[in-house]
């Protein structure tokens, strides 16, 4: 006989990844650990020193009613319960890699907090110091708090949503809790803090994050809840991060494809997407904040393409079924180019018609984003183009320029230059594809494209020379793509050095003066 709250635990949406996914490191992680390190160095340089904001905070917790005191002893101890109990269901559900983490980095960062309490007070710090009778003693930093932050962090990546919301919620309450209760000063709790932040993310860094993969099961779920019915989905070969592509046939016998945006497709792929609007101009890539806004946006784009006359998959299906899941299902036919393994099998007049149905997308006020061969199908009616996950609908010449470098790459890397350059020139006019020369250079590719190509560098310099010589346009200068370089960066330290070094000579600035000034403000007065 089943147990209904065995049953309920054994098939909970609040754990996620499983041991069989692939890791990698997050830009998250580096992020909290960051961020960690300089609450562990602020921490121990406010130890000890009449700090006004250290003072500031303190008469704050001092005078937080009673309530409140005994809302922040509660969770105080909530959050000690919290972290016991994620690891005892991960223990319950065999989740050994999760356990491993939760593990190392709790013990890691407590055992790091008691050598610097033991050093800094010369004593044996009590753990379950919110029932001692009378003042306890505080300490510095607090072993509690950095034992259930590291925990809490380490345990991110195996957790539902709520759950980790619930998760940093009760990290800031016991930072608070620990103040209030006066277990520690306010700069004992910000370093207990950092360390457990450091534990807990260094140990992801270490050995990997899980790829935030929804299994195929909490899709197949997700898809029968917007009425989309696909009983035999399994994971398609090539996957991206954070998203997992799913390939099946609906009962209505229509084959498709699906891409479920997971955890960390968010994240990741944010970071991602950010640092290379940063470091590079005409990038086309798409900041979306949310999983079901990545959808919304690529389901948008590849209709009005399809409006527009582009042969491009439809869209059946794009919606969030819940708070773990947003999935994007899209009709599938014929083999994706990078599978084709002779260029034979690419009619060259099927290539011209691809250049023409670029060249009616960007008419149209569509652009790609990036044109690759993962993302074009080759049919029996010809080719379709997918992955509009960057497309934009806001016209620019320069992301018309990278489609053409993106897709021009692609197809002299398969099929050689001559042959990219004679179709693109066909498909696309001289005009069209001259205006582009200046963007044949590798800031225009991915680091992932220019590695999968063996000799990339060359390949562009070959491209830009064909191009040239077909159009009978001199190649002009490079367009700049990179917004910072190496030398840039190298440029903008040295001067400030020197400015630094000579503003003071000019102007009587003393730097040590004006330090102790900031040390010695108030600042809650000026921000009120």
């Amino acid at each position: 006989m089943a147990v209904p709250g065995i049953a309920a635990l054994k098939r909970s949406t609040y754990l996620t990844a499983d041991d069989d996914e692939s890791r990698a490191r997050r830009s998250a992680d580096v992020t909290t650990v960051v961020i960690g390190l300089v609450f562990v160095l602020w921490g121990f340089y406010a130890f000890g020193k009449s700090d006004p904001l250290q003072e500031t905070l303190a008469q704050f917790a001092a005078a937080l009613p009673e309530w409140a005191v005994a809302l922040l002893a509660l969770s105080y101890t909530v959050g000690l319960i919290l972290a016991l109990a994620i690891i005892v269901a991960f223990l319950y559900r065999k989740r050994w890699e999760a356990v491993r983490d939760v593990a190392i980095a709790g013990v890691g960062a407590a055992i790091t907090t008691i050598i610097i309490v033991a050093i800094s007070d010369e004593l044996w710090p009590p753990f379950f110091n919110e029932f001692l009778q009378g003042a306890a003693r505080p300490q510095f930093p607090i072993v509690r708090v950095a034992l259930v932050t590291a925990v809490l962090v380490a345990a991110t990546p195996y957790v539902a949503r709520p759950v980790r919301r619930i998760g940093w919620t009760v990290v800031v309450l016991i930072s608070i809790a620990a103040v209030a209760l006066a277990l520690s000063v306010p700069s004992g709790a910000v370093t207990a803090l950092g360390i457990g932040m450091i534990f807990g993310s260094g140990v992801l860094l270490l050995f990997g994050s899980p790829a935030g993969y929804p299994d195929a099961a909490a899709v197949r779920d997700a898809l029968a809840g917007i009425g989309v019915d696909v009983p035999d989905l399994k994971i398609a070969h090539d996957q991206s991060w954070g998203v997992r592509r799913l390939v099946g046939t609906t009962t209505d016998g229509v084959p498709v494809e699906v891409k479920a945006y997971g955890r960390d497709a968010t994240d990741s792929q944010l970071m991602a997407k950010i640092w290379r609007t940063v470091m590079y101009r005409g990038t086309s890539e798409r900041l979306t904040a949310s999983r079901i806004q990545s959808v919304e946006h690529e389901a948008l784009v590849t209709m009005l393409a399809e409006k527009a006359g582009v042969p491009v998959p439809s869209v059946l299906a794009a919606a969030s079924a819940n708070e773990e899941v947003a999935v994007l299902v899209t009709t599938r036919a014929g083999v994706v180019l990078s599978e084709i393994e002779s260029p034979d099998d690419v009619d060259q007049a099927a290539l011209v018609d691809l250049w023409r149905e670029i060249k009616t997308m960007h008419k149209a006020g569509i652009t790609h984003g990036a044109p690759t061969l993962g993302t074009i199908r080759l049919t029996e009616s010809g080719f379709t183009i997918g992955e509009f996950g960057n497309g934009s609908v806001v016209f620019k010449q320069s992301e018309a320029c990278l489609d053409v470098v993106h897709l021009l790459f692609a197809t002299a890397a398969m099929l050689g230059p001559e042959r990219a350059v004679a179709a693109a020139q066909a498909g696309l006019g001289n005009d069209k594809l001259a205006e582009c020369l200046g963007y044949l250079q590798p800031p225009a590719l991915t680091a992932r494209e220019r590695g999968s190509v063996k000799g990339s560098v060359q390949l562009l310099k070959t491209l830009r020379e064909q191009v040239s010589k077909a159009t009978e346009v001199e190649p002009p200068e490079p367009v700049k793509l990179r917004r910072i370089s190496r030398k840039g960066i190298l440029t903008l330290v040295l001067v400030f050095m020197f400015a630094s070094a000579l503003i003071p000579l000019l102007t009587g600035v003393d730097y040590a003066a004006m330090w102790a000034s900031l040390e010695t403000a108030i600042w809650w007065l000026a921000i009120g």
